[in-house]
C-alpha cells in the first residue's frame, strides 16, 4: 500500500502498535512437543502471551463464516483449552490480505471492549485471531432440554449480560449487523457474542463488497431483504441500534422457547403499487407451550423482536425493563451475581469506537515496515 510523505512522518512517530502483533512458531514437526508452540510479541520483541495450538490428526475442526477453523490453545500441553485460535480463510477477498487484516484487528478490539483477552496476527500468509475460550456451543444448536431446566431468573440474568454487550459495543457507536444464535455461545450460565467480523462503526460504507456482513434471515424487516436483494450498494444506511436490537431480541427468544419458538418462514410480499411479489426468507415467532405462562416476560420479548413498538429503544433501555421483570420472581437477588460487566463502557464516547478503527487504519498503512523492524529485533 503506497504512503506518502505525511504519512510517513506519522508513522514514524507512533508509539509501538495496539491492534497488531508479531509471532514466532516453534513447529511440532521440528521439535519434541506433541503440538506447535506460538510466542506472540510485541514490535519491540518483548512478549506477550505464549501457548500450544491443537494438532487433530485427522484435521477436523469446527468453522464457519470467514474461519476455515477454529482450534484451542493451550497453556501447557496438557492444560484445559486457555484461547480460541481463528484461522481465516485464505484469499477470502481475492488477495486483499490488508482487509483480512482489518477484520481481525477489528474483532480483536471489539473482544477486548467486552473485556476478553483477544490479539491477532498473521504467519505462513494465514490470518490468526486469538480469542478467550468459552466453554460450550452456539445457540441454534443448543440442547433446548437443558436451557428450559435452567430457572427463568437465570436465564434472565444471561439476557441482561448478552445485552450489556451489545450496548458496550453502541455506547461508542459500532453497530453488529449480523446477530443471530448462531453468533452467540451458551454454556448454560452465560451468553456471550462471538464472530464479530461484521462490526463497523454506524453508517461506515462497506470497505470491500458492496453490503455489510449480514445474514438475510435474519435481517429484521421485510424492507431490509428486498433492498439486500435489489438494492445492496445503499443496504448499509439501514443499520442502526435498532435493527441490531431487534435481531438480538429474536436471538433471546431461543434462550425463552417456551414462550416463542424461532421458525424458519418464507413469506411472499405483495410489492407496493405492483402485481410483483417478493419471497421474503425470514424468522417467525411461534408461540410456545408456556407461551401465557410468563406474561410480562412474553410482552417484553414481544416489544424487542418488533419494529411497530418504540420502546425499548436502546440495549440499556431493555437491560432496565428486564431487570423489572427479574424483580418479580422469588429469589431473584442470588441470580444478580452471574450478571456479567455491571460497570463496564459507562465512560466509553460515541465515537470511541471510529477513533479506534482509525488508529487500525494507520496501523495497516505501516504494517510491512513494522514487520522488517521486528524481525530485526526478534533475530538480534
Amino acid at each position: 500500500m503506497p504512503i506518502d510523505e505525511e504519512q510517513k512522518k506519522i508513522l514514524e512517530s507512533l508509539p509501538p502498535a495496539h491492534h497488531t502483533f508479531f509471532v514466532a512458531k516453534a513447529s511440532r514437526k521440528t521439535t519434541d512437543q506433541k503440538l506447535s508452540h506460538f510466542t506472540v510479541y510485541r514490535d519491540n520483541a518483548k512478549s506477550v502471551m505464549s501457548f500450544f495450538i491443537e494438532h487433530n490428526k485427522n484435521k477436523k475442526y469446527p468453522g464457519g463464516g470467514y474461519a476455515s477453523r477454529v482450534k484451542k490453545a493451550y497453556l501447557t500441553v496438557d492444560a484445559k483449552p486457555k484461547y480460541a485460535i481463528k484461522i481465516y480463510h485464505q484469499n477470502m477477498f481475492a488477495g486483499n490480505t490488508v482487509h483480512e487484516m482489518r477484520l481481525a484487528m477489528r474483532s480483536a478490539y471489539c473482544y477486548k471492549q467486552l473485556g476478553r483477552e483477544s490479539a491477532c496476527f498473521r504467519i505462513h500468509e494465514k490470518q490468526y485471531l486469538l480469542t478467550e475460550w468459552l466453554r460450550g456451543g452456539n445457540l441454534f444448536e443448543a440442547d433446548q432440554k437443558k436451557i428450559q431446566s435452567m430457572p427463568i431468573p437465570r436465564r434472565i440474568v444471561m439476557a441482561i449480560s448478552l445485552l450489556r454487550e451489545l450496548s458496550i459495543l453502541h455506547r461508542q457507536g459500532l453497530i453488529h449487523h449480523d446477530i443471530k444464535p448462531h453468533n452467540v455461545m451458551i454454556n448454560y450460565g452465560r451468553l456471550g457474542f462471538v464472530d464479530l467480523d461484521s462490526v463497523t462503526p454506524k453508517g461506515e460504507p462497506p470497505l470491500v463488497g458492496p453490503t455489510p456482513i449480514y445474514t438475510k434471515r435474519y435481517l429484521p424487516t421485510a424492507e431490509m431483504s428486498f433492498h439486500a436483494t435489489y438494492h445492496p450498494t445503499t443496504l448499509f444506511l439501514k443499520f442502526d441500534e435498532k435493527t441490531d436490537l431487534r435481531q438480538l431480541g429474536r436471538t433471546l427468544c431461543s434462550l425463552f422457547q417456551e414462550i416463542y419458538v424461532p421458525t424458519k418462514c418464507d413469506q411472499i410480499i405483495q410489492l407496493d403499487n405492483s402485481s410483483d411479489t417478493y419471497n421474503f426468507e425470514t424468522v417467525v415467532l411461534v408461540y410456545g407451550k408456556e407461551y401465557s405462562k410468563h406474561p410480562q416476560l412474553q410482552k417484553l420479548l414481544k416489544q424487542i423482536t418488533s419494529l411497530e413498538y418504540s420502546s425499548p429503544a436502546t440495549a440499556d433501555e431493555c437491560i432496565e425493563a428486564f431487570m423489572k421483570i427479574l424483580s418479580t420472581y422469588p429469589d431473584f437477588e442470588e441470580y444478580l451475581k452471574e450478571d456479567r460487566l455491571v460497570d463496564v463502557g459507562k465512560n466509553l464516547s460515541s465515537t470511541d469506537g471510529e477513533k479506534a478503527f482509525k488508529e487500525i487504519e494507520i496501523e495497516l498503512l505501516g504494517y510491512n515496515k513494522r514487520c522488517k523492524a521486528a524481525k530485526k529485533l526478534t533475530l538480534s
